[in-house]
């Protein structure tokens, strides 16, 4: 960004334009689904390259809305939008949980109210806590929060204190807590 000030602006116009098809190429060339970067916030080791792109995709969604939101404008929550961040920074869940105890077949359910929302399942396995299919069977905790909640929680554009009023945990609230520590960013370990 600081060599970038230089740029005259047009000229930054014009390389995102020359850029822009050159990604989009090699994005459509990738096997999506072959392990890639890791996307640490996710747990530990490779992630399918899809899951990279996803993350990019976030951090350019929050990034924008962090501005609107500086310049009184409303951030692009329609479905089209922030559904998938909310879907790409719920995979942040079971890293979470890795600390959490719970019985094998426990689940947890996070319910996102509103247009982009949603229900993401965490399920207790052998190994770990896994994102699974939602379905409605009983969970031992239910975690529910606005979109607008989800998204400034999870990319730390809210902090945790001023979020947790705003969220609803029923059930086994030891098991709910861990929900709202989750983070889908990137951050610096010191």
């Amino acid at each position: 960004m600081r060599a970038a000030r230089r740029i005259a602006p047009i000229v930054a116009v014009e390389l995102l334009a020359f850029i822009g098809p050159r990604v989009d190429d090699t994005l459509a060339a990738l096997d999506l689904d072959a392990p890639g970067i890791s996307v640490g916030w996710t747990g530990d080791g490779p992630t399918p390259y899809w899951l990279d792109i996803a993350r990019e995709y976030t951090e350019h969604w929050v990034h924008h809305a962090q501005m609107r939101l500086a310049l009184g404008a409303r951030p692009l929550v329609e479905r089209r939008f922030l559904h998938p961040v909310l879907d790409t920074f719920m995979r942040s869940l079971p890293r979470a949980y890795e600390a959490v105890e719970a019985d094998v077949g426990t689940r947890v359910d996070v319910l996102v109210g509103g247009e982009a929302g949603g229900r993401w399942t965490l399920r207790r396995e052998a190994d770990r806590w896994h994102l699974v299919m939602a379905d409605e069977r009983g969970a031992a905790a239910c975690v529910r929060m606005s979109q607008d909640v989800a998204w400034k929680l999870l990319s730390r554009t809210i902090a945790v204190p001023d979020a947790v009023p705003e969220i609803a945990i029923e059930g086994d609230e030891r098991l709910g807590r861990p929900a709202t520590q989750a983070v889908a960013i990137m951050t610096t370990q010191a």
